[in-house]
């Protein structure tokens, strides 16, 4: 199973690490994440920016952007009301330690596919937002200086 290089709007399986639980230094459940940028470490590796997806609504509307059938029909996910959570990221040197398999899909890979270019320049624009405005949680994995691209 190779790996291509990391790119804005790819949904991932990834070990999802929420930022109130950064203690625990492992996720709790392998979910969906999309990559929302890509960037260098001081080292020019790779280094990504991912958001959950979740079923559970976000408490604050401003916190998550719904994910519509057509796009959950088309990646293989399930049917359920799910969220792009945009206002957490996890940071990590690709591919990571966390990088899972997408369960019952065939071949074997780690990528669901592409969110639509609406949906990502949405939830970019929102990221940004909440990093300008010092409300970001963002978690570091296993990266240093992270210099988003």
């Amino acid at each position: 199973m190779s790996l291509p290089d990391p790119e804005p709007g790819m949904m991932i399986q990834y070990a999802y690490l929420w930022a109130r639980k950064a203690e625990q230094q492992a996720g709790e459940k392998d979910r969906p994440s999309v990559v929302l940028s890509v960037g260098e470490d001081e080292d020019y590796n790779l280094v990504v920016r991912v958001a959950p997806v979740t079923h559970t609504a976000p408490l604050n509307p401003a916190d998550g952007i719904p994910i519509p059938a057509e796009t959950k029909k088309r990646l293989g996910l399930d049917g359920k009301e799910m969220w792009l959570m945009i206002s957490e990221v996890n940071e990590f040197a690709w591919p990571g330690l966390d990088l899972r398999r997408v369960p019952d899909k065939f071949p074997r890979t780690y990528f669901y596919g592409h969110v639509p270019a609406k949906l990502l320049s949405e939830a970019t624009t929102k990221m940004s937002r909440y990093e300008s405005s010092g409300k970001l949680n963002a978690v570091p994995r296993d990266v240093m200086d992270f210099k988003p691209g």
